[in-house]
């Protein structure tokens, strides 16, 4: 019996040093990397970024220092709901980056639409959105708003006398993706769905779309992969957009 303890005793001893050194090889590794960026890094700020990398595990390590570096060259900072309008949202999408955003000039500021400040504030929403929680049909459907110009939601009812509309996007992830309307103005939602024939009209959006426009209205779905899940009635062929007295609708097969 003893044998057979020492047998375990003198395999297994060493096998734990060894992983046990890996480790402490590994932090030290890591720390070294951390140092040397912070090194090479003259702004308090962004020094105190990389070293909160350092809570990150070694697959994320990487990624959030490449993401401090991405903010360094932008003068961005770290997003935050209540950011004021920024010029651009962004982030890495891999493991352990930051978010961060570009904080808008007044000069830029000046340039932009009226309504530019909040359809950024909805793009940040969306970015801190995952894949699979609809990030990407989010994006597309800020992106038809600002086409067409839609004021965003919340409505000032003092800026619509006569009433106003909340329309919205029937997709995934684009729950806070509303827009005011008023009500003498309701046929410029009805604009995006006119047609002549069928093929004039396309989903609303790339993926899981629940209703249909006008193809101009369309966002650009050129290599947009969906899962293959059937979760509105155009998906797996139960629908189609067809054109119906001059209006995009969905029949149902």
């Amino acid at each position: 019996m003893k044998k057979i303890v020492l047998i375990i005793a003198i395999t297994t001893i060493p096998l734990i040093t060894l992983v046990g050194g890996l480790y402490l090889f590994s932090i030290i590794k890591q720390g070294d990397i951390i140092d040397q960026m912070i090194d090479s890094i003259e702004d308090p700020y962004y020094q105190e970024l990389a070293r909160q990398c350092g809570e990150k595990n070694e697959m994320e390590l990487q990624c959030c220092l490449d993401s401090v570096s991405n903010m360094i060259d932008l003068g961005a900072k770290l997003y935050t709901e209540d950011e004021c309008a920024c010029e651009q949202f962004g982030s890495l999408y891999c493991l352990g980056a930051y978010k961060w955003c570009v904080p808008m000039t007044s000069a830029t500021s000046a340039s932009i639409g009226k309504y530019e400040s909040k359809y950024q504030l909805l793009e940040g929403k969306c970015i801190n959105k995952s894949r699979d929680d609809g990030r990407e049909d989010c994006l597309e459907a800020v992106t038809m708003m600002r086409k067409n110009n839609y004021e965003p939601a919340p409505c000032a009812e003092e800026d619509y006398p006569d009433g106003f509309i909340v329309n919205g996007f029937d997709c995934i992830g684009c729950e806070d993706v509303n827009w005011c309307e008023s009500k003498d103005g309701r046929n410029k939602a009805e604009d995006n769905k006119s047609c002549i024939v069928d093929e004039d009209c396309v989903p609303v959006a790339c993926c899981h779309a629940a209703e249909v426009v006008n193809k101009e209205f369309a966002p650009n779905c050129d290599n947009k992969m969906c899962t293959m899940s059937c979760e509105t009635v155009l998906d797996c062929g139960r629908g189609k957009p067809v054109c119906n007295d001059g209006v995009c609708e969905i029949e149902i097969k």
